[in-house]
């Protein structure tokens, strides 16, 4: 089995985003750019390191990046009822079940969001009120 060369060697060290070929209706087949490759030595890792070092915060201010998706209240409501249910059902768990919550067996929600927080305010701000409506 071939391995890739390592990042900045062989032939696709000089490929860009631009090199590469458009899936439309007149050329509807997928194109495999690479394969076997980490991630990290990737094509696209290296055109999103690209992207960011020449637009820098150009990026969210001109509204390129999509931020929508994740920062809106109606997400956060989605995502928190979710979680309110999670903690219902975890809740209701038997009192000698191992897994029921308690001070030695807290519920820890870890939020691994990489942007400006507005998610997880909003997501906060909804699970607060959902569990006091419920006196939790």
């Amino acid at each position: 089995m071939a391995t890739a060369p390592p990042p900045g060697e062989g032939p696709e060290k000089d490929r860009s985003a631009a090199d590469v070929p458009v899936i439309s209706a007149s050329n509807p087949q997928p194109v495999v750019l690479e394969k076997e490759v980490p991630i990290s030595q990737s094509l696209i890792w290296r055109w999103q390191r690209e992207f960011y070092s020449q637009r820098g915060l150009k990026s969210w201010t001109e509204d390129m990046v999509p931020q929508f998706i994740t920062n809106n209240p109606f997400f956060a409501e989605i995502y928190a009822r979710m979680v309110f249910s999670f903690i219902g059902d975890y809740s209701a768990l038997k009192d000698n079940d191992s897994r029921s919550p308690s001070a030695r067996n807290p519920l820890r929600i870890l939020e691994l969001g990489a942007g400006i927080g507005k998610f997880a305010y909003l997501f906060l701000r909804q699970l607060e009120a959902l569990l006091r409506s419920k006196d939790i």
